[in-house]
């Protein structure tokens, strides 16, 4: 039993020698970190080491007046340095090494600036900042003011969801803020809408319908309104235009399922909501501003196709003729 023990624990310190002269022997081949080994890796140095070097000067503005609280920074071989100009516009840096560096100026007040420079400087520098940004214009006071309004008579079928879109004009518009002041209300079923917070002013008010979104067409009716603040509301007609008909066949009944379809004559890209004929052959799109309108009518194999001009606050019926809706043979 002792032999066997002796014999067993020779073979494992026999073993571990013969693994670790392995591990000796394989670790340059895999690229091992380890003192002495071929492949032996290092971390490269992160900062340079600092210069003999000193670079000084003074910052001004173009009219040579002295620039406190610039912000000086070097940028070469030695790193970054960085120093505050005093209040005489003075500023020195030591530790910089020899060669060319980029010296940068940073100021609340104006645009930055970069200067090449070669160090050792034959003598203290004089760098030039630039110009003071130009003084922003002072912005028209604003005062706000809730706004209530009313749209009467309501639209055929109801005012909710309707949109009244408040654009401003006047002072709003020199100043270049007219789209960001643009307000909307949203109307609801009795006609009525409120902005809790309108800035007092001129503004061009147009009318959308529900299904225009966010969008600014199209404009159903358009005026102008003056937003004192005093309480006056502002009055909208909520009648539009609209273009009613009946599509009948050959036989003199009714289409059902027809499709119409309206678009504008001057900007054609500008469709409505397409209308479907119910069971009785009739149709209506409504919330059509003034204007001139292709519309087309398909029905089976049937097409309709026709120019018209739609009055404002009118509602135009449409002639068509009846139609061969059979399908071919």
């Amino acid at each position: 039993m002792i032999r066997f023990r002796r014999t067993f624990i020779v073979a494992t310190l026999v073993g571990l020698a013969i693994g670790f002269a392995l591990q000796r022997i394989r670790a340059p081949q895999l690229g091992g970190v380890g003192t002495g080994f071929p492949f032996e890796r290092r971390l490269p140095a992160l900062v340079a080491a600092s210069g003999p070097d000193r670079l000084s000067g003074q910052v001004v503005d173009s009219g040579g007046t002295a620039l406190p609280q610039v912000a000086v920074t070097v940028v070469g071989p030695a790193g970054v340095h960085s120093v505050w100009s005093g209040t005489d516009g003075e500023f020195s840096i030591d530790g910089l090494a020899p060669g060319a560096h980029e010296v940068h100026l940073v100021s609340t007040d104006r645009p930055g600036a970069t200067v090449a420079v070669t160090v050792p400087s034959d003598g203290p520098l004089r760098l030039v900042a630039p110009d003071p940004w130009p003084v922003l214009e002072t912005l028209p006071s604003m005062e706000l003011a809730p706004m209530n309004g009313r749209i009467e008579p309501l639209p055929v079928g109801g005012a909710t969801g309707y949109v009244v879109l408040l654009t401003p004009e006047g002072a709003a518009v020199e100043a270049g803020l007219a789209g960001r002041l643009q307000r909307r209300a949203v109307v609801g079923a009795d006609g009525e809408f409120r902005v809790e917070r309108l800035t007092l002013g001129s503004y061009r008010v147009s009318l959308l319908p529900p299904w225009a979104g966010g969008g600014t067409w199209p404009e159903l009716v358009v005026s102008g309104f003056e937003h004192r603040g005093d309480g006056t509301p502002l009055r909208l007609p909520g009648s539009s235009a609209e273009l009613v008909g009946r599509i009948v066949d050959q036989g003199g009944e009714a289409v059902a399922g027809a499709l119409v379809t309206l678009r504008s004559s001057t900007q054609p890209e500008r469709r409505w909501p397409s209308a479907e004929t119910g069971s009785d052959g009739h149709f209506r799109i409504g919330d059509l501003p003034g204007g001139s309108y292709e519309v087309r009518v398909s029905a089976g194999r049937a097409r309709f196709e026709r120019s018209l001009r739609v009055p404002d606050l009118r509602s135009v019926t449409l002639e068509v003729p009846p139609l061969d809706v059979a399908a071919p043979r």
